[in-house]
């Protein structure tokens, strides 16, 4: 397997969730690639299909500073039904333990077309292949985070989970938190409008909960908001989050280092 433990000691940042995989970063990868060197910036690329985790795999082994996460998007089941999903995926993880870090990005998006109960099914098969391979579970929720948290409850005890995007309140972080779950922040927590019961519920997880990531290139933040995101922009999260806790930069590097140990290679 890929040394991950000696790339999450030797990084500055850690970007768990980034889309090196999808138009306009991988079609600029090489260059991409080598400033996240030398920014000492590592991610993992996240599929959210069959086919660009395939790509998520290939980039994975091809550059030394990413890892690969593979799995489907709500918005991408598409004809599919649980058992298809869940065998595309297993093909790909069984294969390629030495890249993979996680199942994701799996969960329930109820703003998708694709009926909630379809979404409901794959959710929980795809959950099977964290217990089947001992992997952690990254999860994509958006306005379900009651059904999500059920779900949680009844089938990925056990499993490291980490919640991609927070974006809730208090009474869901704390939810979640009861779950064990680790609580991902990224640009968002750095807008200047209609966060703020995104920021209150950050001031109230514990520091050991959270982790970081971009998204890209979606949800560039501030000062870059609107433009491309890249994993290199993970620094201004990284800084919110110096100003949210209350901490310096060694001290929040340290956590944030335990934390993707914990969640990545604490099996």
């Amino acid at each position: 397997m890929k040394n991950l433990k000696w790339l999450i000691d030797n990084c500055n940042y850690y970007d768990t969730h980034a889309h090196l995989n999808f138009s306009p970063l991988k079609d600029n990868v090489d260059v991409l690639i080598e400033m996240m060197k030398q920014n000492k910036v590592i991610t993992n690329i996240i599929g959210t299909n069959y086919e660009n985790s395939i790509v998520a795999i290939e980039q994975a082994k091809k550059y030394d500073n990413v890892m690969a996460v593979v799995g489907f998007h709500p918005d991408d089941i598409g004809n599919k039904d649980e058992n298809d999903c869940f065998n595309q995926i297993d093909s790909l993880v069984k294969d390629n333990l030495d890249v993979i870090t996680a199942i994701g990005e799996i969960g329930l998006d109820y703003t998708s077309t694709v009926p909630k109960e379809k979404q409901i099914k794959v959710f929980i098969k795809l959950i099977e292949l964290g217990h089947k391979y001992k992997l952690p579970i990254m999860i994509h929720v958006r306005e379900a985070h009651e059904d999500v948290i059920n779900i949680l409850n009844q089938y990925a005890k056990g499993l490291k989970i980490i919640i991609h995007c927070f974006t809730g309140n208090k009474e869901q972080a704390n939810k979640y938190l009861e779950l064990g779950c680790y609580l991902v922040a990224n640009g968002i927590i750095t807008f200047k409008s209609k966060n703020e019961d995104l920021l209150d519920a950050f001031k109230i997880i514990p520091l050991d909960r959270v982790l970081i990531e971009t998204d890209a290139p979606w949800l560039a933040p501030v000062p870059s908001r609107g433009k491309t995101n890249t994993p290199i922009m993970v620094k201004h999260v990284f800084n919110k989050l110096m100003e949210i806790y209350k901490v310096d930069a060694t001290s929040l590097k340290e956590q944030l280092r335990k934390n993707a140990l914990d969640t990545f290679l604490n099996k």
